[in-house]
């Protein structure tokens, strides 16, 4: 299903991608350095490794955006063709290793965050159904960053 343009979010339109993800790893440092931070925090932010979970989530989303494409084909309306269970099949792969690999950056809770708002059509459902463990993972990585910097 095609989004509108102007509901299209920032992840649709850029694409959460490893090559998106690493592209912005030297900046980080320029940026640091230009807001007057130390020398170390600038060299830290230059070294700053993604999240595998985020690369993860980046690779679903591919799926995702393979699975509509061919779902847009001629005959693909019924999602029953070769490639659409190809792709949703991928996806569900993906998802199951996501289910048992922890977030270990504020990356990787991001990337998770635009994935359970795509996977549940939250663009478009009042009252989105979000998966248990989606919402689980979340309130865990938030809960031990809160408790870290207590």
């Amino acid at each position: 299903m095609a989004l509108a343009k102007d509901k299209r979010t920032h992840t649709e339109t850029q694409g959460l991608s490893r090559r998106n993800i690493l592209a912005t790893a030297p900046f980080m440092g320029l940026a640091a350095a230009m807001t007057g931070a130390t020398p170390v925090a600038a060299a830290c932010a230059v070294a700053f490794q993604p999240d595998p979970f985020a690369v993860l989530v980046g690779d679903w989303f591919a799926a995702r955006q393979a699975y509509e494409d061919a779902a847009s084909l001629p005959g693909g309306g019924d999602f029953d063709t070769p490639e659409c269970l190809h792709w949703y099949a991928e996806r569900m792969r993906i998802k199951g290793l996501l289910q048992e690999m922890p977030i270990t950056g504020p990356d990787g809770a991001a990337a998770l965050a635009q994935m359970a708002w795509r996977e549940s059509d939250a663009d478009y459902m009042e009252q989105p159904v979000i998966d248990r463990w989606m919402l689980a993972k979340l309130r865990d990585w938030t809960e031990a960053q809160v408790m870290a910097s207590a």
